[in-house]
């Protein structure tokens, strides 16, 4: 698997590289476009094997490492404010995020309020549930963009070539 945090041969917990991250942590490339259900199996193996409670009965130095390989593979990563690709990819940055990166575009929040409240009618007996059926599928339709640009986004930042063009 990769994991940084054991012995190939033995499994017994090493010392994590210094600055080790999550892509390292779970042997992962260091990419924005990741294949989302290998990611999640990764973290799972890695987490069973790194867990505490599977060396507690091994000798303190490896309790102990096995402990700080735990805490790193669960803990949050960083957010910034100024949010680029170079913060996912190896920033150190852990700024809270700002209020206007957590926010959305003004169109979308308008159509989300315009759902909850046909939703809060609907749920008090009036209200239309056809249109309400018509706004979910405005959002889920919106969504599906987003997330379809997204994942374009990651891979153009990925591909070595556009990295070359932008001067990165």
């Amino acid at each position: 698997m990769g994991l940084s945090a054991f012995c190939g041969s033995c499994e017994a917990p090493q010392p994590l590289a210094p600055g080790a991250d999550h892509f390292v942590v779970l042997g992962v490339p260091r990419r924005l476009d990741l294949d989302g259900a290998e990611l999640e199996r990764r973290y799972h193996e890695a987490s069973r094997r790194v867990h505490p409670d599977r060396h507690q009965t091994a000798g303190l130095r490896e309790q102990e490492l096995s402990l700080a390989a735990s805490a790193a593979l669960t803990a949050p990563i960083g957010r910034c404010a100024s949010r680029s690709p170079a913060d996912a990819t190896g920033s150190s940055c852990t700024a809270t995020p700002s209020a206007s990166t957590t926010t959305g575009p003004p169109d979308l929040a308008a159509l989300v309020f315009e759902v909850q409240e046909q939703l809060a009618e609907l749920r008090s007996g009036g209200g239309d549930a056809g249109a309400v059926r018509a706004a979910r599928g405005a959002l889920t339709a919106r969504l599906d963009a987003l997330v379809a640009g997204l994942e374009a986004r990651y891979r153009g930042w990925d591909d070595p070539d556009a990295r070359r063009r932008w001067q990165i």
